[in-house]
């Protein structure tokens, strides 16, 4: 008798504090019976506000298969994060977490949407001040996110998935919702939403296999996955370089071949590239060819770009505003100097392997920051297989952190 009064107040309970619609069960955000609540949280009939550091509403209720819809504000240096099949109370320790981050900031590097430790991403997709709409969908081994329209997480778990000691409990289960603060500033939720789903089992078969994956690795030391010289040719669409980036977790830099004799030479040629390609995962760059190329665009072309990539057959005195140089064979200390001053990273190329270890770790010593280059040769003839082997050696063998990584920023208005 106790336990069917029981089951019959916890249907009560699941019910005072939803409506379902289409399947989906509206978490209402003024509902005590949805929440529990750690720190400074403010709740409305329209919304629930973080507002301090380590504040926390945990729903009441535990899901394993679901789409999670909601809609999140964050005010400006606010960082916060969504966890799934938490146990509630150490949200860190168990489950997986969505990162909320706005902020143009390279400091912390990892952007809203990113699967934290997981499936890091480096673009701003949306602004602060601004509500954006959010999607997790879990189905058997499968995560899914989205920022708005945007698509950026696609992984799988595998049988036997790689995990360091503090993302132990970073595995798929059963559990609540967390929405959490890291900050001082606000963040604030509303139209709360999720649609529970049938259980299905684990599907491994579409899992990377990590036991010998060094992206995995990387992501969870939070180490900064760019690679910010690609050119779409042949079977590298826009589309397939979104797919390869929810795959694997690597944010790209798409660039544009600009310069006299390359495809795009005037202001018009870049405005219409960035029609083709700018509603993309990647970062967009600009290619910089030739010796002139900073007198064919103006300014406000120039600025549309997230940088400014150039090589040594095209670096001159009066280069102007490069953020990148590629293919250096080797490096000297007048080269490396000139770097510094004028805060310019140096490209680490997967093809050529150049520089060698020895010369970055001559750079590094001096302060100079790094990117890294497939090469689309390399891409190619590897399709979506493509580890980037020589960055991966430089990476262990020089000791390369985070700070060492230059991190271009998104330019959310264009």
């Amino acid at each position: 008798m106790k336990k069917i009064l029981y089951l019959f107040l916890l249907t009560i309970l699941c019910y005072s504090c939803s409506d379902k619609t289409d399947g989906y069960i509206v978490f209402e955000t003024n509902e005590s019976s949805c929440w529990n609540i750690q720190g400074q949280v403010e709740r409305s009939e329209k919304e629930i506000v973080l507002k301090g550091n380590k504040s926390k509403a945990i729903t009441t209720t535990s899901y394993r298969d679901f789409i999670l819809e909601f809609e999140c504000k964050t005010s400006p240096d606010a960082i916060g994060g969504v966890v799934f099949h938490s146990n509630g109370y150490d949200s860190q320790k168990r489950g997986y977490e969505v990162l909320i981050n706005n902020n143009q900031e390279s400091e912390e590097w990892r952007k809203t949407g990113s699967l934290s430790a997981i499936r890091n991403y480096g673009k701003c997709l949306s602004e602060n001040d601004t509500w954006v709409k959010m999607r997790i969908e879990v189905e058997g081994s499968n995560i899914k996110v989205h920022v708005g329209d945007y698509w950026v997480v696609d992984y799988s778990q595998p049988k036997n998935p790689y995990r360091q000691n503090e993302y132990k409990g970073r595995l798929l289960s059963k559990g609540v919702f967390v929405f959490a603060n890291y900050s001082e500033a606000p963040i604030a939720f509303r139209n709360i939403k999720v649609k529970p789903l049938d259980a299905i089992p684990f599907n491994k078969t579409d899992a990377i296999n990590e036991d010998n994956d060094e992206f995995i690795r990387l992501h969870q030391k939070n180490f900064p996955l760019f690679d910010t010289n690609i050119q779409l040719v042949d079977s590298l669409t826009p589309d397939s370089m979104d797919s390869l980036t929810r795959k694997y977790g690597i944010t790209y830099g798409v660039v544009a071949l600009c310069g006299t004799n390359s495809a795009i030479s005037t202001d018009k040629q870049v405005d219409e590239w960035f029609d083709r390609v700018g509603n993309h995962l990647f970062l967009l760059g600009m290619k910089a060819e030739g010796s002139g190329w900073q007198n064919l665009f103006s300014q406000k072309s120039v600025d549309r770009f997230d940088y400014v990539l150039t090589d040594a057959l095209t670096w001159t005195e009066s280069v102007g505003q490069t953020n990148i140089v590629s293919n250096l064979n080797f490096l000297t200390e007048e080269i490396i100097t000139a770097c510094v001053e004028n805060q310019v990273a140096i490209e680490i190329n997967c093809q050529d392997k150049i520089p060698n270890i020895q010369s970055i770790l001559l750079a590094k010593e001096s302060g100079v920051h790094f990117s890294f280059a497939m090469n689309n040769k390399v891409m190619m003839n590897r399709g979506e297989d493509n580890q980037l082997d020589y960055p991966t050696e430089v990476i262990k063998s020089c000791e390369l952190e985070a700070k060492d990584i230059y991190i271009p920023l998104a330019k959310i208005n264009r």
